[in-house]
Formats: C-alpha cells, structure tokens, sequence
C-alpha cells in the first residue's frame, strides 16, 4: 500500500520517479487502450490474494487514478470491523507506483500543510478513522483549493 510514514514535516527529498523507456511506454499506452483494462485489473487484483469485493476494487482503482485529473475523488471506504477493507485498499494499491501512494496511519488538523513536497497527485491513504479525525476539513479545503 505504498510507503507508511507519520504525516509529520522532515527534511526529505522527494522519492525518485522510474523512468520509462520507449519501449515500456509503448507497451503501457497499448494496455491503457485495451477495452477489457478494468476486467484484467480485476483477475491480476484477485491473483494477489484480494477475491470478491469487485465493486469496491474498482472504486478504489478509479479513485486512485483520479488523482492524475483536474478534480481528483475522494473516497471513504468503511465497513464493519476485520472485514478486509485495508486488505482490499492494499491490494488495489499494489497496481499503482508506490511513490504516488502515501499511506499514513495518523494525522493531525495541520500535518498536510507542513507535509514535505508535494502532495499534488499522490494518493492519500489514512488506515484508521479514529487517527484522522482532526483532519477532516483541511483534507477538505486542500482538496477543493487542488492541493491534493
């Protein structure tokens, strides 16, 4: 599910972004234009480990990919407890570039506006309710202002 880290400011650089050859993005962009994209998301998802729950995978898949657009989705995904939520987040996460994935455990009202780089396209996980509360508004605002 990408990197878990506290959401508190320190000096570090952003992580490096691959860089892909011509022939990878070549190979990508024919993947991309396939009409059965999302069905094959599905079987690799379900590979891993994750069965069922397709409705949700796909959920979490489109909003993760939202967070390359203009107005990028934000998503809540809650159920009962021990029902596999962070298990399918997970899984679903393991298919994006984990330097795009910020997984975080806790997070106070201000972490995001001293958070370390840039937060512009990145996924924002946060595991557990309880620990992220406080947040709700600014996670709010920086969505709507498209800082995150």
């Amino acid at each position: 599910m990408g990197k878990k880290r506290q959401a508190q400011p320190e000096a570090t650089a952003e992580p490096e972004v691959p860089v892909m050859t011509a022939e990878e993005r070549e190979e990508a962009l024919d993947l991309l234009r396939r009409p059965d994209l999302l069905t094959l998301l599905l079987e690799d998802i379900e590979r891993v480990g994750c069965v069922g729950e397709e409705e949700n995978k796909l959920m979490v898949a489109l909003a993760l990919t939202s967070r390359l657009g203009d107005s990028p989705i934000g998503l809540l995904y809650k159920g009962e407890s021990s029902s596999g939520k962070s298990f399918t987040v997970s899984s679903v996460c393991a298919f994006f570039p984990p330097e795009e994935v910020l997984n975080i455990t806790a997070l106070s009202a201000k972490a995001l506006f001293h958070f370390p780089g840039s937060l512009a396209h990145k996924a924002l996980i946060i595991c557990e309710r309880p620990g992220a509360e406080a947040s709700d508004y600014p996670i709010r605002a920086l969505l709507s202002e498209k800082e995150i």
